[in-house]
């Protein structure tokens, strides 16, 4: 049963089934195309998450289900993420200092703006299918881990762009293409799933400071072992 955050915002949220577990924090596609914490990609890692034991939560940008407001350019849908991600992080504060961020398409773009405006230590962020030649995604001077999947065939986040875009990032950073995949992941959304995880549950062996050299093996052998299978 979804909740209203502030009584304007739509979400779904747990809390890990135990201390240390990780807390994912998704943001949707476009609201004006269809985008809502419905989408599929959104959905089967929100409720993987869960299976996993792991904190999760996703919502409706402004406009979008039952959260009020219409759509503002982005300027009120980053608000409205930082508002979610802060409680999020918040309500886990006694349980998980391993918070990672996770955007679909547009959602991608929004996440990769929060971690300039989020007050804490995040593990991860992740972009799938980012647009970044329709918004504008900066150069984020950080040592935070970076993961982008990316489709080959995507007729929207175009790959010239993202490639140009990734490699502007510091690292730690890994790019992930999905051969044949379009922007939607059309028949190729199990082995997208089945690879975000794959790379989550490595970086999760490598939380601590030290074990960067050690956490870049480690993604790279978790995709080529996606790809063998």
């Amino acid at each position: 049963m979804s909740q209203l955050f502030d009584d304007r915002i739509e979400y779904d949220f747990k809390l890990p089934t135990q201390k240390d577990l990780p807390v994912l924090i998704l943001a949707h596609p476009h609201p004006l195309y269809g985008g809502s914490m419905e989408n599929k990609i959104i959905d089967q890692v929100y409720r993987r998450s869960l299976e996993k034991g792991w904190g999760a939560l996703r919502f409706n940008f402004r406009g979008v289900g039952k959260s009020i407001g219409s759509y503002d350019e982005g300027k009120g849908e980053l608000n409205d993420f930082l508002d979610l991600a802060s409680h999020a992080i918040d309500q886990a504060s006694d349980q998980s200092s391993r918070i990672i961020l996770l955007g679909y398409s547009f959602g991608a773009w929004i996440v990769f703006q929060s971690i300039r405006y989020l007050k804490t230590s995040l593990h991860a962020v992740i972009g799938v299918a980012p647009p970044t030649n329709l918004f504008k995604f900066d150069h984020y001077p950080n040592k935070l881990q970076k993961i982008v999947f990316a489709a080959e065939n995507d007729e929207l986040a175009k790959l010239p762009s993202v490639k140009q875009w990734f490699h502007t990032l510091d690292e730690p950073k890994h790019l992930e293409i999905v051969k044949n995949a379009d922007h939607f992941f059309v028949g190729h959304t199990s082995n997208l799933i089945k690879k975000i995880f794959h790379c989550i549950d490595k970086t999760l062996e490598y939380f601590f400071v030290g074990h960067t050299s050690n956490l870049i093996k480690k993604i790279f052998h978790c995709i080529d072992k996606t790809l063998e299978e």
